[in-house]
């Protein structure tokens, strides 16, 4: 005799229950998974208690583990390549010192503003090791970071600088230019990466809202969070310049100075 749909739920109900469990216990998911999934197949709304446990399962099991390792490595390599950045045009400006035209021709080249490139050399005059072990302490590094940039905020110390890479300044111009292009491409990983964190509602059911995984488990707060997401979505933004240090200007502006319409983007 078939197995009739009351039944085959049930059994479904206990394998997923099983699942779940494990990860509730190691703290990867909140108690009221349980309570909503048996809420729902009470009620017999068994697709949609089987679309949260689904939700619930990928949560626990690979979601996390993609977007944190991914967040937190790709903030890692944006603010090693950022203190590159600072410090190289840091000594460029050195070498140009009294030599406008020269200072001229480089900012040119390049497509930098004469303020950004201004800010970004006395940052690296003043900024040493960038560094966080945490996930959220990285986070809140980055916008402090992107904040200087922009000039939202004025630069502090933060320990010694660190010696200089280059001797030529040939090879300064190459080191800077590729640490810029590292720079983007881990801006371009984390908007990309929580696009589609927000897309699938992922931070759910570990937190409330956006708001609060963006601000306790990101460490970026919403404004910049939102900013990330919006961005994520974005196609011709990561090409608007062929050099990278002026897509990199025009990145850090975008995410410094968030639009309504980016706050918009992201449903808020």
């Amino acid at each position: 005799m078939a197995m009739d749909t009351r039944t085959l739920f049930a059994q479904r109900r206990a394998l997923l229950r099983a699942a779940l469990e494990p990860l509730i216990g190691a703290g990867k998911l909140p108690d009221q998974v349980l309570v909503t999934l048996d809420q729902l197949y009470a009620r017999h709304r068994y697709l949609e208690a089987e679309r949260i446990a689904g939700l619930a399962l990928w949560v626990g099991k690979e979601s996390r583990t993609m977007w944190h390792e991914t967040c937190f490595e790709s903030f890692g390599t944006f603010l090693r390549a950022s203190l590159t950045v600072v410090q190289g045009l840091a000594m460029i400006a050195t070498q140009h010192a009294g030599d406008a035209p020269a200072r001229d021709a480089f900012l040119s080249t390049c497509g930098l503003s004469p303020p950004f490139y201004t800010r970004c050399a006395q940052l690296g005059q003043r900024v040493g090791a960038l560094t966080a072990e945490s996930l959220p302490d990285r986070g809140r590094r980055v916008s402090q970071l992107l904040h200087w940039f922009s000039g939202v905020e004025a630069p502090t110390e933060l320990g010694p600088r660190q010696a200089a890479v280059w001797s030529a300044s040939k090879a300064v111009h190459t080191g800077v230019e590729t640490a810029a292009a590292e720079a983007l491409q881990a801006i371009h990983t984390v908007s990309h990466c929580l696009w589609q964190v927000w897309l699938q509602r992922a931070w759910t059911p570990s937190v409330s809202s956006c708001e609060v995984f963006l601000e306790q488990e990101l460490g970026v707060g919403a404004t910049l969070g939102q900013a990330l997401i919006a961005l994520g979505q974005e196609r011709t933004v990561w090409d608007v310049h062929p050099h990278p240090l002026a897509r990199l200007e025009v990145v850090v502006t975008l995410l410094a100075h968030p639009t309504t319409a980016s706050r918009t983007a992201t449903g808020d």
